[in-house]
């Protein structure tokens, strides 16, 4: 599987994948006994099932070239998991879900319009 460039298949195939170890961590770790850097992991799998997932989207309904489908992706997956994590340590209002947007919004943008890609 190519990493940077997987087909919808296996797309779908590891956000599934993601979810179900999510589901997994969720039900049966006690996060009481927890390391410290394991309460990381649910972020990242959040993170990987919604970029896979929308990777397999965009692969399979647009016409988009794939490195804008990746960024696309990358900005879709992280807004809803740095709203988690934001939400996590209970500092969640609507000023901040609006900051993010607009800080990914304006960093979209300026990669969009960069000359490097």
């Amino acid at each position: 599987m190519n990493v940077f460039y997987p087909t919808p298949k296996q797309s779908i195939t590891v956000s599934l994948s993601c979810l179900l170890l999510l589901t997994f961590l969720v039900l049966m770790v006690d996060p009481r006994s927890l390391l410290l850097p394991f309460f990381l992991l649910p972020f990242l799998l959040i993170f990987l099932f919604f970029y896979y997932g929308f990777r397999a989207v965009f692969s399979k309904f647009t016409k988009l070239k794939k490195i804008t489908s990746a960024v696309a992706s990358f900005y879709f997956a992280l807004f809803p998991t740095i709203v988690l994590v934001v939400s996590s340590i209970n500092q969640l209002s609507v000023s901040d879900v609006v900051i993010v947007g607009l800080l990914m919004l304006g960093s979209f943008l300026y990669l969009r319009y960069a000359d490097f890609i």
